[in-house]
């Protein structure tokens, strides 16, 4: 037995009423893992809060985007109508003009080249359905008529034009850009395309009777159950 002043110390003793490591360490887990585990509930809760938040703000982003890509759309259709009914006052103007209305006009006069060139300038910006109305509108003003054409619509932007089932029969269409026009069931007997770009265009049911497709661009057009017959100038 070591005496040290008034505490008395035995050899082996180690002060802790015999409990061993691995006792202590068995109280500990418990406070320990109940530490960790409000910890991992506190940092689980923290991360669906944040994960819900980012969530949200994507959702509320794409809304806002949407938002303004129809508002986009709204506008954009605006300035079409709008450029349309100015195209259609230009050239009714010019139809009822005293002293050389185009109607009477022919390529090359200044009323011609004048309503060629704000026809090439509008069609580029519209979308298919209001190409065509363009289309039909010169064509029932006698515009693009097959021999008395006002002015030509040669290299005109016609892509993706909208004219299923139009009446064109001898309309005027030699060198249009008609890349992938919708023609399908329409009238076009005796209608001059020579020269006119059809590649892609659907043609389907169309009545092309007597036209003239010299030199046009037939590559990949739908002519399923076309009416072909009496066709000038080859194709």
């Amino acid at each position: 037995m070591i005496i040290y002043g008034y505490l008395l110390i035995r050899p082996g003793w180690t002060g802790f009423a015999d409990k061993t490591f691995w006792d202590y360490l068995d109280l500990l887990i418990v406070p320990v893992a109940l530490a960790l585990g409000l910890y991992w509930l506190s940092w689980s809760q923290s991360k669906r809060e944040r994960e819900a938040e980012e969530a949200q703000q994507q959702r509320e982003r794409q809304a806002q985007a949407a938002q303004r890509e129809r508002e986009l759309e709204i506008e954009n259709q605006r300035a079409q109508d709008e450029a349309v009914r100015l195209y259609l006052d230009q050239i009714s103007h010019l139809l009822t003009n005293r002293d050389q209305p185009l109607w009477r006009a022919r390529p090359g006069d200044h009323s011609s080249a004048l309503a060629r060139a704000r026809t090439f300038t509008l069609l580029p910006g519209l979308d298919s359905g209001r190409k065509g109305s363009i289309v039909r509108f010169l064509y029932e003003s006698g515009l693009i008529a097959k021999d008395t054409s006002s002015f030509l619509l040669n290299e005109t932007d016609l892509t993706q034009v909208r004219l299923r089932k139009a009446n064109l029969s001898e309309a005027n269409l030699s060198g249009a850009n008609l890349v992938r026009a919708d023609l399908a069931r329409a009238n076009l007997a005796g209608a001059r395309l020579e020269g006119a770009n059809l590649d892609g265009a659907n043609l389907g049911e169309a009545n092309l009777g007597g036209a003239n497709l010299g030199e046009a661009n037939l590559h990949r057009a739908s002519l399923h159950e076309t009416y072909l017959q009496d066709l000038r100038g080859g194709s």
